[in-house]
């Protein structure tokens, strides 16, 4: 799921997810912005709940603004953030200030202009159960060079994509899906069978990547249910 607060015009949006193999998944994400003012994007974690605050690692991606060209490339041959008593940290990662909300009660301590509507929580009540990254970025019209974090998961068979999306402040079941999604995998998952799978490893990529490893990509384009992707 990706939350827009408030509400923006989104484009173009690349998800990069690898399973590292060892109960931590990195997840970069870029996408096009369209935005009157200061925005918040919230992306809801499955992560391991034990892990408390330490179950997320930013990464700074500001040197990678073509990271997702790079990926595409290698299939083409074939402060805005405030805290109140409980100290939430902010981190600048790239362009970003950026903060992990461990649990759903914890946005009590997010600017208030960044706390997630009432309808969310009603239509998607599982999501309490979530951790959440969000990312405070500028206003204009403009590419969002990608955001970076690893997180441990709870369910260290899964990789997640947050596609999900509420860009508009009112839930949907269906949107429109501008995506591309790129995934490495250290294990077999017969979802990646429908992908198209990388020529070979894909190499000096970037940050995240691993170069010695395979990819695989999938375009979501058009109305579609509006879900996050979980293999």
């Amino acid at each position: 799921m990706c939350l827009l607060i408030p509400a923006a015009e989104v484009t173009r949006t690349n998800i990069f997810a690898r399973d590292r193999g060892d109960g931590w998944q990195d997840l970069a994400y870029a996408m096009r912005l369209d935005a009157p003012t200061d925005v918040a994007m919230v992306l809801p974690l499955p992560t391991d709940p034990r892990a408390g605050a330490a179950a997320v690692r930013f990464h700074d991606l500001s040197d990678s603004p073509d990271l997702f060209d790079r990926l595409e490339d290698c299939f083409e041959v074939t402060q805005l953030l405030s805290v109140d008593s409980l100290s939430l940290p902010v981190v600048e990662v790239g362009s970003f200030d950026a903060t992990f909300v461990p649990t759903a009660d914890d946005f009590r301590a997010v600017d208030p202009r960044f706390r997630l509507p009432p309808a969310v929580w009603r239509a998607w009540p599982a999501m309490r159960g979530m951790s959440f990254a969000v990312f405070a970025l500028r206003p204009g019209e403009h590419d969002v060079h990608p955001m970076g974090l690893s997180f441990r998961r709870a369910d260290p068979t899964t990789l997640y994509f947050p596609t999900l999306h509420l860009h508009d402040g009112v839930v949907h079941e269906e949107a429109h899906f501008d995506h591309r999604l790129y995934a490495q995998s250290r294990t077999d998952r017969p979802a990646l069978q429908r992908w198209r799978r990388s020529d070979g490893p894909l190499g000096a990529v970037g940050p995240l990547v691993d170069p010695d490893a395979p990819g695989w990509r999938l375009e979501l384009y058009g109305t579609l249910p509006n879900t996050d992707v979980v293999i």
